[in-house]
C-alpha cells in the first residue's frame, strides 16, 4: 500500500501477460491506475471472448480510449463450423455497432498503429474511415484488400502515414479456367481497374510514407507504375508469379529510378532466366544500404545483381525452406562479389549449405563439414573483413558440429562482435547445477574469435533464444553471462522478419 507510485509504474512494465495485468489492476487504486493504460494499450478485435470483453469495456469507459495505441482486427477462420460461425456473426454485428459508437463519441486519439488480418470488411471500412488520417503504421492482410475503401472526409490526405504493409492474400495464387471473354472475368477486370484507380488515389495522398511492403499480388506493376513517394526509404516486395516477372522487374526498375532515396530493398523469390534484369540507376546504387533477398535457388545472374551495389552496410540472404539449395561453391563465389561495397558490409546473414547426406553421421562426413566450414570462414575473413554482426539463418547438418568448430572457422575474423547461429549447443535436459559450467565452456570456445562480445543460439527444447556475453578476465580466464532473449528481438538484429525462412 505504501510503495511509491514511480516504483509501481516501473514494476508494471515487467507484467506483460493479459491475465496477469487484469489481476494486478484489481489490487488497489494505485496499481489500477498504473496497469490500466497497459491493459488497454493494445486491443484485439477478434472472436476471443476476452478480446471482445476488453473491447466492449473500452466503449463503455471513454477514458480508456485515450490510452489505446494499437488496434488489431482478426476475423474468424473460414474453416470454423457453421453453428459457431452464426454465433460469431452476431458478435460481429455488435462489434460494428460498438466500434462506430466509440469513433463517433470519443475516437481513439492516441492510436497510431492499425493491424488488420483477414478482417470483416465492414469493420475494416469503419476503422479506415475513422482512423486512417492519424495512423502512422498500417498493416492489412486480406483476400478482400482490393475491395476496401481508403476514403476519408476532408482533403488533408494521410500525412501521418509512415509505414504501409499490404498483403493481398490468395490473390497471387488465384487461377481461373473461365473463357477469356466470360461475363465473370469481364466484371472482375472492371473491379480490378477500379482497384488500381483507388490505390493510386490513396498512394498519392501519402506524402510522408517511408516504408512500403507489398506481398501476394500478381499486379505489382499496375500498383506502382505511376506513383511517387517523396520520403520513401524502404521497399519490400513479396513473391511474383512467373508469367508476371518481366512486368514486375520493369516496374521495379522504373520505381527505383523515381525513388533514389530508397536505402533498404527486400525482394522475395528473385526470378531466374528472365528477359529483363533488375538494374539500379547511379543514384540508387550509391544510396542503397540494405539488400535483403530470400530465394529458393541462386539465380544465374545473381552475381551481376550484387555487383551493382556500391555502399551496402547490410546484406542478408535467406531461404524459404529449411534445407537450402545453395551449394558450398555458390556460397564461396558470392563473398567476393560483396567486397567492393565501401566502406564495407557490417551486418551479414547467410545460410550454410548442407554437406552431409543421409542419417548416418560418420566421422568422415563430419570431417567434410569441418573442412567446408573452415573454407567458408577463411573466405569470409578475406573478402568481408568489416562484418561486425553475423547471422547464420540455416545450418543444415552443420548443426551437428561443435561450438569449437564454429569458433575455429571464424577465429581469423578480427571485426566480428556479435553472431547468432540457428543451432543448439547445450545438451538436452542438463541439470541446473552444471548449466553455468556449460555456458562458461561455450564462452571459452567462442572467445577464440578475438573481438567477439556475444553470441546467440537457440535451445531446442523450448525454442528459447539464448544470448551469452563473453567476459574476458585479466588473468586469461573466460566466463559467460547467459540471458534469455525474445526470438523477435534476435530476428530484428540478425535476421529479417519479412522472410519466414526456417524459423527457430
Amino acid at each position: 500500500m505504501n510503495i511509491p507510485i514511480e516504483i509501481v509504474d516501473h514494476i508494471s512494465t515487467y507484467i506483460t501477460e493479459r491475465g496477469h495485468q487484469a489481476s494486478v489492476a484489481l489490487i488497489n487504486k494505485a496499481w489500477n491506475s498504473s496497469m490500466t493504460p497497459m491493459l488497454y494499450r493494445d486491443i484485439d478485435i477478434s472472436e476471443a471472448s476476452h478480446s471482445r470483453a476488453r473491447f466492449r469495456e473500452t466503449g463503455e469507459l471513454p477514458q480508456m480510449c485515450g490510452v489505446t495505441r494499437t488496434l488489431a482486427n482478426f476475423h474468424i477462420d473460414s474453416q470454423t463450423e457453421s453453428r459457431q460461425r452464426q454465433k460469431w456473426e452476431m458478435t460481429i454485428m455488435r462489434i460494428r455497432r460498438y466500434l462506430q459508437e466509440i469513433l463517433d463519441r470519443n475516437g481513439f486519439p492516441r492510436v497510431s498503429k492499425l493491424e488488420m488480418f483477414s478482417p470483416d470488411v465492414e469493420i475494416a471500412d469503419i476503422l479506415l474511415k475513422g482512423l486512417l488520417p492519424q495512423i502512422r503504421h498500417l498493416q492489412i492482410t486480406s483476400p478482400f484488400l482490393k475491395y476496401l475503401e481508403f476514403n476519408t472526409e476532408g482533403n488533408l490526405g494521410f500525412r501521418n502515414l509512415g509505414e504501409l504493409e499490404l498483403g493481398f492474400s490468395q490473390d497471387i495464387f488465384h487461377s481461373s479456367n473461365e473463357p477469356m471473354f466470360s461475363s465473370a472475368k469481364i466484371a472482375r477486370h472492371r473491379v480490378d481497374q477500379h482497384m488500381y484507380s483507388r490505390f493510386n488515389n490513396f498512394f498519392s495522398r501519402c506524402p510522408s510514407l517511408q516504408m512500403l511492403r507489398i506481398d501476394g499480388t500478381k499486379d505489382l506493376h499496375r500498383l506502382l507504375q505511376s506513383v511517387t513517394f517523396p520520403c520513401l526509404r524502404a521497399l519490400e516486395i513479396g513473391p511474383v508469379l512467373n508469367h508476371q516477372v518481366d512486368f514486375a522487374i520493369i516496374c521495379l526498375n522504373s520505381f527505383l529510378d523515381r525513388h533514389p532515396g530508397v536505402s533498404r530493398l527486400a525482394l522475395r523469390n528473385l526470378p531466374n532466366e528472365t528477359s529483363h534484369k533488375l538494374r539500379l540507376s547511379g543514384a540508387a546504387r550509391r544510396n542503397m544500404r540494405e539488400f535483403i533477398s530470400s530465394i529458393e535457388e541462386v539465380p544465374s545472374d545473381y552475381s551481376m545483381l550484387l555487383k551493382q551495389f556500391q555502399g551496402l552496410e547490410t546484406y542478408r540472404l535467406e531461404h524459404h525452406v529449411i534445407v537450402g539449395e545453395v551449394l558450398h561453391t555458390e556460397l564461396l563465389n558470392l563473398l567476393p562479389e560483396l567486397q567492393f561495397n565501401s566502406p564495407g558490409i557490417k551486418r551479414l546473414t547467410l545460410p550454410m549449405p548442407s554437406h552431409i547426406s543421409g542419417w548416418a553421421l560418420t566421422e568422415r562426413k563430419m570431417e567434410t563439414a569441418r573442412v567446408a566450414l573452415m573454407e567458408f570462414g577463411q573466405a569470409l575473413s578475406e573478402f568481408l573483413p568489416t562484418v561486425e554482426e553475423f547471422g547464420i539463418c540455416q545450418t543444415g547438418r552443420f548443426s551437428d558440429l561443435e561450438a569449437a568448430d564454429w569458433a575455429r572457422s571464424l577465429a581469423s575474423h578480427t571485426s566480428l562482435r556479435h553472431i547468432a547461429i540457428k543451432s543448439s549447443f547445450l545438451p538436452i535436459n542438463e541439470s541446473d547445477g552444471i548449466r553455468q559450467d556449460l555456458i562458461n565452456q561455450l564462452a571459452l570456445e567462442f572467445a577464440a574469435i578475438p573481438g567477439l562480445e556475444s553470441f546467440v543460439f537457440f535451445e531446442s527444447m523450448d525454442q528459447q533464444a539464448i544470448k551469452v556475453e563473453i567476459i574476458r578476465i585479466d588473468d586469461g580466464r573466460v566466463e559467460g553471462r547467459e540471458t534469455l532473449v525474445e526470438v523477435e528481438q534476435v530476428n530484428k538484429v540478425f535476421f529479417d522478419e519479412f522472410f519466414d525462412s526456417g524459423g527457430w
